[in-house]
C-alpha cells in the first residue's frame, strides 16, 4: 500500500493508486473502494473518507485534519455548520455532498480544474520520486504558491472533467511566472499561518476580528465607518475583478458588521487580507486617523465646511466634493446647504414653512405627497429649524404628561405614588427626569407619610409604644 506524504489530498492519493495499478478506466477503482463506478472525488472537501480509510488502512481522522482543508474551513464556520460538515465528510453515506455546506449560499463554486506549483512538482521529482496534488493549492481564488511565491498551474480533465478521472501533476517546461501581487502574497500568508497553527480550536470570529484589527490600532465597532470601509476597500481590490467578484464592497461591510453570519469562509480570509493590506496605507492619512477616539482626546477629525465649500465652488459637482473629501452626498449637500452655497428650492421652503409652525412630519408627507424620510432630509438641512421643533415637541410632551398627573390626582384624591406609577409609568418617569421640582410639588399629599389619617395621636402613641417594646423590653413598668 501507498503512504500518504505531506499535505498531499485524497484525490492525489487515489490517482497515484490507480496509476500504480494501472488500471483501464476509474470506475474499476472507485468499486474497488466506493462500492460503486461512478464517483466524484472532490478536490478538498471529499465525503466517505472512512470508505478510503478503512481501504488503506488508514486513521480516518488524520486523513481528514492534515489531507484536506477542514481544518482551515471549520475555523470560520458556526459549530451547528461544522459538525455537519466532519460528519458528511467520514459519512459513508453519500447522500449529501460536504461541499453543499459551504457553497449552497455562496457565489463562490467548486473550481473545475485542479492546481499546482511547478517548483513543487520539479522538487517531489527530484526527492521523491513522485509528483502529487497538495492541498493548500487547492483553495478558491488561490493563485500563487505560498512556499514559493510562484503562479500556479491548471490542469483540466477536458470533456470527462477533472474529479471523474485520477490525474497526476505533470512536470513543466515553461518558465515560471514569480508572482508580485501584493493580494495575493498576504492571501497565501494567512492562509499558511491559519491552517498550520498550533493551538488549532474554533475561532470566536467577533473576537478574532477585534484582536486583527487592534494590532493597527483600528476597532470594529468606533473608527470603522462607512467611508473608511469605502476606502480600504478600494486601495486593495481596484486591480482585481476576479476578486470583486468573489467579495463585494457590501458583502465585505456587512462581514465586518456581522462576523457571526454564515458566509463562505474564503470570503473571511479575503477580509482579513483586505484589512491587513489597507490598514497600514490608511493609517498615513489625514481623513481617516488611526488612533481610537476618546472622551479626552478626539482623534477622529470632523469634516471641514469651509474646505468643502471651497472645493465645491473651484468644481462646481457634489459628486466629486463627495468623493474627494470621503463624505456621503447627502452629507456635503447639507453642508453647502446649512453655509448658503445652494439655496433651497421652492418645494423646500414650504416643507420648512410647515415644520416651523409645528406640522408634524406624517401630515406634512401627506399633504405635499412626498416620502417621510425626504422630509427629515429637508428639516436636517437646518440646525436651527431642528432645534427649533426639539424644542415644540418638549413642550408639548410637558403640556400631556402634567396634564394626565393632574387628572389622575383629582379622580384619585386618597391613591398612593405607587398607583400613580402603575397607571401612567412612562408619563411618570419623564416628568420625574425633566421636571423634578414640579412633580413632587403636585404629588406631595399621595406620599405615605401625609396621608390624612383620622386618628394620628393615637398612632403616634402606638408606635412609640412598640419602640420601647422592641429596644428596652425590661422598662414594662413605663407602660402602667
Amino acid at each position: 500500500m501507498l503512504t500518504l506524504l505531506d499535505g498531499e489530498t485524497i484525490y492525489s492519493l487515489l490517482s497515484r493508486f490507480f496509476n500504480s495499478l494501472n488500471l483501464s478506466s476509474a470506475a474499476e477503482l472507485n468499486l474497488m473502494i466506493f462500492g460503486k463506478e461512478k464517483k466524484r472525488v472532490h478536490f478538498y472537501l471529499p465525503s466517505q473518507i472512512q470508505l478510503v480509510a478503512d481501504f488503506f488502512g488508514l486513521n480516518s481522522h488524520e486523513l481528514l485534519h492534515n489531507h484536506t482543508l477542514y481544518d482551515l474551513y471549520w475555523q470560520f464556520l458556526p459549530r451547528k455548520r461544522s459538525r455537519v460538515l466532519k460528519r458528511l465528510m467520514l459519512a459513508n453515506n453519500e447522500r449529501r455532498v460536504p461541499s453543499s455546506i459551504i457553497e449552497s449560499n455562496s457565489s463562490l463554486n467548486s473550481p473545475y480544474y485542479i492546481k499546482y506549483c511547478p517548483v513543487c512538482t520539479t522538487l517531489d521529482i527530484e526527492k521523491l520520486g513522485v509528483t502529487y496534488w497538495r492541498r493548500i493549492h487547492q483553495l478558491p481564488l488561490l493563485n500563487t504558491c505560498p512556499y514559493h511565491k510562484v503562479k500556479l498551474l491548471a490542469l483540466n480533465g477536458g470533456d470527462g472533467g477533472v474529479a471523474h478521472q485520477y490525474l497526476i501533476p505533470i512536470a513543466s517546461d515553461k518558465p515560471n511566472k514569480n508572482c508580485e501581487e501584493k493580494l495575493q502574497l498576504k492571501f497565501s500568508e494567512i492562509i499558511i499561518n491559519l491552517l498550520y497553527k498550533k493551538n488549532k480550536k474554533a475561532l470566536n470570529i467577533s473576537n478574532y476580528y477585534d484582536d486583527f484589527l487592534a494590532k493597527h490600532n483600528l476597532k470594529r465597532s468606533n473608527s470603522l465607518n462607512l467611508a473608511k470601509l469605502d476606502r480600504m476597500y478600494e486601495i486593495t481590490m481596484h486591480d482585481y475583478d476576479s476578486f470583486k467578484y468573489a467579495l463585494s464592497y457590501k458583502q465585505f461591510v456587512r462581514i465586518l458588521r456581522h462576523p457571526l453570519a454564515p458566509v463562505h469562509p474564503v470570503k473571511h480570509l479575503l477580509t482579513l487580507t483586505i484589512l491587513d493590506l489597507s490598514a497600514s496605507e490608511i493609517e498615513n492619512t489625514t481623513v481617516f486617523p488611526n488612533k481610537l477616539c476618546d472622551n479626552k482626546n478626539k482623534s477622529i477629525q470632523s469634516v471641514d465646511s469651509k474646505s468643502i465649500t471651497s472645493f465645491y465652488r473651484k468644481c462646481g459637482s457634489i459628486n466629486q466634493t463627495s468623493k474627494n473629501f470621503h463624505v456621503s452626498r447627502l452629507k456635503t449637500k447639507k453642508i453647502l446647504k446649512v453655509e448658503g452655497v445652494i439655496p433651497l428650492t421652492p418645494l423646500e421652503r414650504t416643507v420648512c414653512l410647515k415644520a416651523l409652525l409645528g406640522q408634524h412630519r406624517k401630515v406634512i408627507a401627506n399633504e405635499m405627497g412626498l416620502s417621510i424620510g425626504y422630509i427629515e432630509q429637508i428639516i436636517s438641512f437646518q440646525p436651527l429649524l431642528v432645534e427649533h421643533r426639539k424644542k415644540l415637541k418638549y413642550k408639548a410632551l410637558e403640556f400631556e404628561y402634567k396634564n394626565l398627573v393632574i387628572t389622575y390626582i383629582d379622580k384619585h384624591p386618597n391613591g398612593t405614588i405607587k398607583d400613580l406609577k402603575s397607571q401612567i409609568y412612562k408619563e411618570y418617569y419623564w416628568l420625574y427626569r425633566n421636571q423634578h421640582k414640579w412633580l413632587l410639588a403636585n404629588t406631595y399629599k399621595l406620599m405615605p407619610i401625609h396621608r390624612s389619617c383620622s386618628n394620628t395621636s393615637e398612632e403616634i402613641q402606638k408606635s412609640i409604644v412598640c419602640f420601647i417594646l422592641l429596644y428596652k423590653p425590661h422598662s414594662k413598668k413605663f407602660l402602667h
